[in-house]
């Protein structure tokens, strides 16, 4: 039992280091280049326009951000958006890609006297929620699976927990599905192409397998219910690793 517990925690760590290199890129740019934070009001924003030399800077949720390096943004403009400006509209409820980019720019600052919060920082803790709960909501699968292979522990204290795991997996799955919803909606603020997009999906397909199983206790629900969450786990997987694949391999 000791061994199945030690192999679950070094599992964990290394699944939370796979997902933290794709949250954490764009927080190792902007320590990496040693400025301090800056406060500009919306006139001295205006300045960094990303022309006749200046730096292209732009401002989401009270943060500003650096998009000088950018090759989408060249000479300031992007889209029909222009830098020097707080675009937090413009990110949320236009740009196709939300607010799922930011992460990989540099924060340089945040807007003078800007009382609003971060809600790129709030998505990415919903993600890492959405995550735990993932884990979490499939945990007597894949700990069943391990048993039968591995371990192969028949103690009451084992069969107990499974049990117990099994209880909650509706309840856990229906927070799953309210938390993946607002984590899109912030990042996205509407239905667009994305690899978070995908496994949502995914979820309710599965989720949808799951309750026709409940009602007609038909196997074959079952058998539909659990590989479709194994293609759920591996789009999870995707959208920590490259959360703009679809970007970088179509441009949407």
């Amino acid at each position: 039992m000791r061994r199945c517990i030690v192999i679950i925690v070094c599992l964990g760590l290394v699944l939370a280091g796979l997902a933290g290199c794709g949250t954490q890129a764009g927080q190792s740019a902007s320590q990496a280049t040693g400025q301090e934070e800056l406060v500009l009001t919306p006139d001295e924003l205006a300045a960094y326009n990303g022309k006749d030399g200046m730096s292209a800077y732009i401002a989401v949720d009270g943060l500003i951000y650096d998009v000088t390096n950018v090759s989408q943004w060249k000479n300031g403009e992007h889209n029909g958006f222009s830098a020097g400006k707080d675009l937090t509209r413009e990110i949320k409820e236009i740009s196709p890609h939300g607010l799922s980019k930011l992460d990989l720019v540099p924060q340089v600052g945040r807007l003078a006297d800007s009382n609003a919060k971060p809600n790129l920082m709030f998505f990415i803790l919903l993600g890492w929620i959405n995550f735990s709960l993932f884990v979490l909501v499939t945990s007597h699968f894949w700990l069943r699976f391990l048993n039968k292979h591995l371990f192969h522990a028949k103690s009451k204290n084992f069969l107990g927990l499974l049990k117990r795991l099994r209880n909650i997996h509706k309840p856990i799955g229906i927070a799953l599905a309210g938390s993946v919803f607002v984590h899109g909606y912030l990042a996205l603020g509407a239905i667009r192409p994305h690899t978070g997009l995908m496994a949502a999906t995914a979820l309710a397909v599965a989720a949808a397998f799951g309750a026709a199983y409940f009602f007609s206790r038909k196997k074959t629900f079952f058998t539909l219910h659990r590989w479709t969450v194994l293609v759920v786990a591996c789009l999870i997987a995707v959208h920590l690793i490259f959360p703009n694949l679809l970007y970088t391999l179509f441009g949407v």
